[in-house]
């Protein structure tokens, strides 16, 4: 599974940080959700049910940190003005 794409890091810092952290930080913990399911199947299959736990473990808390920037970046769309594009 490949590593999320980081952002262009030739902008500013400022607007970097107020602008590509959500989305980095929303990649991210999809990313950790992901690898570690895998992870804790493989666990599993070796007869690792200890660690197939933690494993488990840290892939729903990486979705859980995934939702409020979800829900975040929804409720910001939701609230800039529709586009005048005429």
């Amino acid at each position: 599974m490949p590593l999320p794409k980081r952002k262009n890091q030739d902008s500013d810092n400022t607007a970097r940080q107020t602008t590509s952290e959500g989305p980095d930080q929303l990649e991210t913990a999809r990313y950790i959700a992901a690898l570690s399911a895998e992870l804790s199947m493989m666990a599993r299959r070796a007869d690792l049910p200890l660690l197939s736990y933690f494993l488990e473990m840290a892939r729903t808390e990486a979705a859980n940190a995934a939702q409020p920037l979800r829900r975040a970046g929804k409720a910001a769309r939701e609230r800039q003005p529709p586009s005048d594009q005429s």
